[in-house]
């Protein structure tokens, strides 16, 4: 994804998305607890998408898996899988974190 982005925009729109995600792990914790499951949908979608597009597999496939426990209304596992996403998350961020070195030693 980085070659066809470019290095710079790249690391401008995971800069985004690191951000997007600290604030979209919270915004889903909230919709869960309130049961608002609709907004749980929408939200796991957008960063899936997110994240995905930029080539973080595994995180989008967290907040798949999310998405889909919000359609079948399963609110018992969705506990479950919010730890996950935080787990995915935070190597996302740890990955990122290191990678950004990198970038700067290269004049991104």
């Amino acid at each position: 994804m980085q070659a066809e982005l470019g290095p710079e925009l790249f690391a401008e729109l995971v800069e985004m998305l690191v951000a997007d995600a600290a604030g979209g792990m919270q915004r889903l914790k909230q919709h869960v607890e309130a049961g608002h499951l609709t907004e749980v949908e929408h939200e796991a979608h957008r960063l899936k998408g997110s994240s995905r597009a930029l080539g973080f597999e595994r995180l989008g496939g967290a907040y798949h898996e999310i998405e889909q426990l919000a359609q079948e209304q399963s609110v018992d596992t969705l506990d479950f899988s919010l730890a996950r996403l935080e787990e995915e998350r935070a190597a996302m961020v740890d990955w990122w974190t290191a990678a950004k070195d990198v970038f700067a030693r290269a004049g991104v």
